[in-house]
């Protein structure tokens, strides 16, 4: 079974294959309905100018990316000669305390926590302590390594070593924001794009000189 698609509908139509959402594919004014579960002989050609690609069918297989015993599954396997191995180093940085209306928070981290002790720090929500970061990074590693086939493992080094540290910058967040004016009229924001890059090439310097 073949259903012919213009690059145009390449992305929705591989979203709605893979993460099982219902597809209808119009065509020459002619409706295309996969059957669901698509059968597994249901590919896909993506027509290009020069050339057609066929896309066979894969099953989504749900990941859990914020495990620490994540594995790679077959038919996923290490191509010879071509594995990365990268090192990162994590620094938590601090803000000066501030009460800005126009930033979020008050440029400390928040270590108090929503009470549910058995998802605190694993995603978005508080405390942002070291299991917090070290969580995001395992869910960066896990990423990286099912996209390449295992090919690209990233280990990671949290500082400071304590629960609830972090190292201190010089500035409150408005220094490092690149804000320029608040038009109350409008009720928009403005920044300054120069200094908004600069206020995150500063966020680096100051963060490793107070790590150093």
């Amino acid at each position: 079974m073949e259903v012919i698609l213009n690059k145009v509908l390449t992305i929705f139509a591989l979203a709605s294959v893979l993460f099982a959402g219902k597809m209808t594919i119009v065509r020459d004014n002619f409706q295309h309905v996969p059957y669901y579960p698509p059968p597994t002989d249901f590919t896909l050609q993506l027509v290009g100018d020069y050339s057609t690609q066929t896309v066979r069918y894969q099953p989504h297989r749900p990941l859990d990316l914020f495990s620490t015993g994540f594995t790679v599954q077959q038919p996923f396997a290490t191509v010879p000669g071509q594995r990365l191995d990268l090192n990162i180093l994590v620094l938590r940085v601090e803000f000066v305390e501030d009460e800005d209306s126009f930033t979020t928070g008050n440029g400390k981290m928040d270590l108090e926590g929503n009470g549910d002790f058995t998802t605190d720090g694993l995603f978005y929500d508080p405390p942002h302590t070291k299991t917090y970061f070290e969580r995001h990074m395992q869910f960066l590693n896990n990423f990286y390594k099912s996209n390449s086939y295992g090919n690209l493992n990233v280990t990671f080094d949290v500082k400071p070593d304590g629960m609830n540290d972090s190292y201190q910058l010089p500035h409150n967040m408005g220094y490092y924001s690149g804000f320029d004016h608040y038009d109350p009229e409008t009720g928009f924001v403005f920044f300054n794009v120069y200094a908004l890059e600069m206020g995150l090439i500063r966020v680096f310097m100051d963060g490793i000189a107070a790590a150093d």
